[in-house]
């Protein structure tokens, strides 16, 4: 207390402020972790994996066969847009304006030519990719004998029976048959050292595009031997078309508070709905979909050893439209 000339009971009596220098200790303490406890908890969620991992398959073919009646949200697709590089070749004829900012990507070099058989593989397509599909049709349709585009040779798989039954049924797929331009197989990308011999060294471009996330974590061993499948398809020059979810997507922030969507740190499953405990037992083993959010250092640790000619953040912002 500053002296004043007053008592502090006449400041207070009188209502008058004194100067004042308030001390707080402030700590945090935490109670170390039992080495047993924390291996427990470890094992706990190795298990999960295994678990989610040894169901992969029957889950993504339930969920195709389910598709048709629940709400799939819509993810950026148009390969025209977010990988103008590679897709350049095909802009006139596809009549694709760019949009919005220009991106800080090294050129694809040397450019493909109208000579050139592209080949082309969508890596977890699922349904198959929109724009690619649009692309093979369009080709397709306009074979002349004196094309000024390269041919491209598409290759869709996916761990999912039921993705590849549907996408065998799309007329786009279809009109792909006719010209001997498109294939499909069922393929668990997650085998070590397992591809279809006649695509090893053999890729021009490999899409991954929002596929690796429903492996698992960036570090456990399906991711390693999924990237490393990845690799070795491509020829020299080879390029890997990677979109995938970041951390802290607003998915994310909604699994948080999602009581046992998450698996482990960053990886969870998701689109699991029931009532009871039968019901949620149920749906966990049977039911939902993994989904992990990279960093991109954990991007990049994944690609090591291949030229990085992008990474970083690509972000949009959705607003919400009519009465809530």
């Amino acid at each position: 207390y500053k002296k004043t000339g007053k008592s502090a009971k006449d400041l207070n009596k009188n209502g008058g402020a004194a100067e004042r220098r308030r001390v707080w200790i402030q700590g945090r303490f935490r109670k170390p972790i039992d080495a047993a406890e924390e291996n427990k908890s470890h094992e706990m969620s190795i298990g999960c994996i295994d678990d989610y991992s040894a169901t992969t398959c029957r889950r993504w073919d339930n969920y195709y066969s389910t598709l048709a009646t629940v709400k799939s949200s819509e993810l950026p697709s148009n390969l025209f847009q977010i990988f103008p590089n590679e897709f350049s070749p095909w802009q006139s004829l596809m009549k694709q304006q760019k949009k919005g900012k220009s991106q800080n990507v090294q050129p694809l070099e040397p450019p493909y030519t109208a000579s050139d058989n592209v080949a082309i593989v969508d890596l977890g397509c699922g349904l198959g990719n929109t724009s690619l599909l649009n692309l093979i049709q369009t080709l397709q349709q306009h074979q002349t004998g004196d094309e000024v585009s390269p041919k491209v040779n598409a290759h869709f798989l996916d761990i999912s029976g039921e993705a590849i039954r549907q996408l065998c049924n799309d007329e786009r797929y279809q009109s792909g048959i006719a010209s001997d331009s498109v294939a499909s197989y069922v393929y668990d990308v997650r085998q070590p050292l397992k591809i279809p011999t006649h695509l090893e060294q053999s890729v021009d471009i490999v899409l991954l595009l929002f596929a690796m996330s429903a492996i698992g974590p960036y570090e456990c061993d399906d991711m390693s031997n999924a990237v490393t499948n990845a690799i070795k398809m491509l020829k020299p020059g080879g390029v890997i078309l990677f979109r995938d979810y970041g951390r802290y997507d607003d998915d994310q922030l909604q699994l948080n508070s999602v009581s046992g969507a998450q698996i482990c740190n960053n990886f969870y499953l998701r689109g699991v709905d029931g009532d009871g405990e039968e019901a949620t037992v149920r749906n966990r083993l049977e039911l939902g979909t993994g989904c992990y959010f990279f960093e991109l250092d954990e991007v990049k640790v994944m690609f090591a050893g291949l030229e990085v000619l992008q990474l970083e953040f690509t972000t949009r912002t959705y607003k919400k439209t009519g009465k809530s």
